[in-house]
């Protein structure tokens, strides 16, 4: 929606944003992102004889928990820093994008260090099922990403005519990132769970962790795409100066 305002006979055309809904679903999307990683430490670390630990028989359940927390909810979060901090300055912006990036980059890391080392403690085989495949890929394509983003809007900072061609390519590789990180979660979730045929509580808790993970990342996907959220940045053409004739 535009509006024309008058300042010393020039009109000014501006954006007027409609943020109906926009806070509600900031705050559904965050006790989503809560309640999934909660939930994750509860499976994981209380249903689960022995808790946590770097051991044969507990090292694998870091896997879901530093998963679940890097490259879901905080590499969701990541995503929303420019809707949710939209009249921050855009350089602090862009540095608290790329350092929740690098911390979810470095848990996902942790999370497959954890399962590559359970499987060999144990003598199980690695890389064989479609989960590993894809959650494998989704943590190197991320690692790329946030090299090439890096490199692009922060330092050395490419010239502005390739940031502008270059942009458009990382915020849609960055959103199907992770849709494949909650793709890898889901599946995940199901493979283990198929170890236990029962209607046992850590099989529910993990299949309702599956679902607010799939409720957590369509919000944010939601908040993202959604065009009445967008960031608008003062000079740019949503927000022209129009000489009066």
């Amino acid at each position: 929606m535009h509006s024309y305002e008058a300042v010393d006979g020039i009109s000014r055309l501006s954006v007027v944003q409609n943020l109906n809904g926009f806070l509600p679903l900031i705050f559904i999307c965050e006790v989503c992102g809560l309640a999934i990683v909660i939930m994750t430490a509860v499976w994981m670390g209380v249903l689960q004889d022995g808790g946590f630990g770097w051991t044969k028989e507990l090292v694998f359940r870091y896997h879901p928990m530093f998963m679940i927390l890097g490259m879901i909810f905080i590499y969701g979060n990541a995503i929303m820093v420019y809707r949710v901090f939209r009249n921050t300055k855009k350089i602090r912006a862009k540095w608290l994008h790329a350092v929740l990036n690098l911390l979810a980059l470095i848990l996902g890391s942790v999370g497959l260090k954890a399962v590559f080392d359970s499987h060999n403690m144990k003598g199980t085989a690695n890389m064989y099922s479609l989960h590993s495949w894809v959650g494998l890929g989704c943590v190197i394509l991320f690692g790329c990403q946030w090299v090439l983003g890096f490199i692009s809007f922060l330092f050395p900072k490419l010239p502005e005519t390739l940031r502008s061609a270059i942009m458009p390519l990382h915020r849609s590789l960055g959103m199907i990132i992770l849709g494949l990180a909650v793709a890898a979660a889901v599946m995940g979730i199901t493979e283990y769970n198929n170890n236990d045929k029962s209607k046992s509580p850590s099989t529910m808790l993990g299949n309702f962790i599956g679902i607010i993970s799939l409720i957590f990342v369509s919000i944010v996907l939601f908040l993202v795409i959604w065009s009445e959220y967008r960031r608008i940045e003062p000079g740019t053409e949503e927000e022209r100066i129009i000489l009066n004739d």
